[in-house]
Parts: structure tokens; C-alpha cells; sequence
């Protein structure tokens, strides 16, 4: 092994108040790539063929400015998704976080993880490690947080594994939220999904869940088998036309590590499986991209032109106290996988 290929590449990505933010290629043997930023640890560009950009799945821009918006690849946290009134209670004691839409919480607050230059603690060709200390406090959430993330490209596929600890009882949903195209650019209206629920959870006009798990079936949420995504958000059910889309979590069945989901578009040859060890994914269809972000290549995004598969809890857990339980208390570990497996002659 050669210098270059025992190290991982890096590149100057620009500046973000007055720190330096830095991207990471790691490198699959059979051609899988991901560039990393330190900024958010976020996803900024997998490519299934090396240095192809032709090859480009991911949503990801070439500088600081044209990211305008955090959560592009991102690791979210400390709790994805929102919280109604940015309010929750453990063992009888109230917290009030930081909000940030509607008087909820979205995605941990304006300064969130998303937000951070994260530290890389270990690299090699194929990995990269980054961590992140939340301290006590941190947007109104108690206990100091130590979060760990793994990146790891081996041969058709990219993980990812989180974990984390806590020095106060505190709540903790982390999650990816990178943005997929596996046409490499345009609208995903005819990629086909197929998510592995039975179950999902309708939302108020202000994206919160109303408490009830509803089955998919008779819905345009049932997609135990693949359906075009075009045809799904111009559905007239209520629950799309809340949304503009799909925004809206699916619980996920069976547990322990499985596929959640497959996207695939024919045209390509190209298919994204979504495998977790987490009670639901997010699916969200783009809904608000309004040609204000330029990504790498000079496209202008617009309603449409990705969708983010996020494995995680389900949002705002703490309001529910029959759902999957997101409190983390000291002496224990959080932890979660995620992989993304990537297929280049796909059949649906």
C-alpha cells in the first residue's frame, strides 16, 4: 500500500464563524466513495463509481455558502425529529429546550449537532471516526453528551455507527439526514420506494404526530410494496396535502438490524436499500426546497428534487409514553447502525 492510499484525502471546504471546516474521502476497494464533512460529520457526497461524479447519489454542495441549510447529511441530534413545545419531563422534572419552529423543537434546536465542527478522532482509507461533546446544559437539554460516529465504506456499502453517553439522565434520538438522488439530479418523482411498515404516524399541520399509530393500508403511506413517489405526493389524502409530501414516520417491523427501506430508479440501473437497528424511519420527499441551495454541479434544488430516509425514534417520544423510550441515563450506552447498501444493476 502506497502513501496515498494509507491515508484518508482531505480538503479545505471553506469557513463557518471563523473555524475551519474540513471534508474527508474513505474509499471502498470495488469503487464506493463518501466525502465527510467535520461540519454536522454530514454526508457530502457518495459516489458509487470512485471519482465518477457522474456516479453522485447524495445531495452535497462544494462550499460553505452554498450549504445554507445544516441538516443536509447531518448527524441529528440531541433529538431528531421535534418536540412539541420544545417540553419534556424526566423522573417528575421539567426541561425547556431552545425552539426553532413553531414553537417546537426541530432537530435539536437552532444550535444543534447539525450545527457543530465535529472532532475526527481516527481515520484510515476506508473509515472515519468523528465525536462531538454536548455540554450540560446544551440548548436546554440536561447532562454532558459524548457522541461517537463511525463512518465505514465496505465494497456496495456505507455505515454508519452511533453511540453515546451521558453524565445526567437526559433524552437522546440521533439520526442521518442525508438527501438521496439516485438519478444524480432532477425530481425523484420516478424513483420507486418501498418502506417495510405496516404502521405510520399521521401529523398535525405543524408536522408533530397526533398520537395515534395508524395502519397504512387504503393509504398512500401503504408501501409495503414499491410505488412511484411522483404519484404518491399529488395524492389528494389529507394527510399529504398537510405536508406537501411525505414527511411522516414509519414504524419500521421486526427489530434488531433490518431493511427499512428500498429505493430504486429503473432508469439507472440504480437501487438504495436502508438498513437499521432503530423503530422507525422519517420518509421526507423534499417538501420545502425552494431553488435557494445550489448543490455540487450547479443545480438549483427544488420541491422534489431529493428525499431523506431517516432511521430513528419516533418523533416527539417524550410526549408518549407507550412509544420506544429515548431517555439515556448515566452507566449506559446509546447506540445505533445504520447502513446503506447500494445495488448498480437493481431489480424492483
Amino acid at each position: 500500500m502506497n502513501a496515498e492510499e494509507s491515508c484518508v484525502s482531505s480538503r479545505y471546504f471553506g469557513r463557518l464563524d471563523e473555524q475551519a471546516v474540513h471534508a474527508y474521502t474513505i474509499r471502498a476497494k470495488g469503487g464506493l466513495t463518501a466525502e465527510i464533512l467535520d461540519w454536522g460529520a454530514a454526508l457530502n457526497s457518495v459516489r458509487l463509481c470512485g471519482n465518477d461524479s457522474s456516479s453522485e447519489v447524495a445531495v452535497g454542495f462544494d462550499t460553505v455558502e452554498n450549504r445554507k441549510d445544516d441538516y443536509f447529511g447531518a448527524i441529528i441530534g440531541r433529538v431528531a425529529n421535534r418536540i412539541k413545545n420544545g417540553h419534556f419531563s424526566i423522573d417528575g422534572q421539567d426541561f425547556q429546550v431552545a425552539t426553532n419552529e413553531y414553537g417546537n423543537t426541530l432537530h435539536g434546536g437552532s444550535g444543534g449537532f447539525c450545527s457543530r465542527i465535529w472532532r475526527v478522532t481516527h481515520k484510515d482509507p476506508g473509515a472515519l471516526t468523528l465525536a462531538l461533546t454536548s455540554p450540560d446544559g446544551d440548548q436546554g437539554f440536561p447532562g454532558e453528551v459524548d457522541v461517537t460516529a463511525i463512518y465505514r465504506v465496505e465494497g456496495s456499502t456505507l455505515s454508519l455507527n452511533l453511540t453515546a453517553t451521558t453524565t445526567a439522565p437526559t433524552v437522546l434520538s440521533l439520526t442521518n439526514h442525508v438527501y438521496w438522488n439516485l438519478a444524480g439530479g432532477g425530481s425523484i418523482d420516478n424513483h420507486e420506494l418501498l418502506v417495510e411498515a405496516e404502521q405510520y404516524l399521521p401529523i398535525d399541520a405543524q408536522s408533530i404526530p397526533v398520537g395515534e399509530i395508524a395502519s397504512v393500508a387504503g393509504t398512500p403511506f401503504d408501501l409495503r410494496k414499491s410505488r412511484l413517489l411522483g404519484s404518491i405526493v399529488r395524492d389528494s389524502h389529507p394527510q399529504i396535502g398537510l405536508a406537501h409530501g411525505i414527511d411522516h414516520s414509519f414504524c419500521i417491523r421486526g427489530s434488531g438490524l433490518r431493511r427499512c427501506a428500498r429505493l430504486v430508479y429503473s432508469d439507472s440501473g440504480r437501487a438504495l436499500e436502508i438498513w437499521s437497528d432503530l423503530p422507525a424511519v422519517q420518509v421526507y420527499t423534499g417538501n420545502s426546497l425552494d431553488a435557494t441551495m445550489q448543490r455540487v454541479g450547479g443545480q438549483w434544488l427544488r420541491q422534489g428534487d431529493a428525499i431523506a430516509i431517516e432511521p430513528e425514534y419516533y418523533p416527539d417520544s417524550p410526549h408518549h409514553p407507550t412509544w420506544p423510550d429515548i431517555t439515556l441515563r448515566p452507566g449506559q450506552q446509546w447506540q445505533a447502525r445504520i447502513e446503506w447498501r447500494f445495488e448498480v444493476e437493481a431489480s424492483l
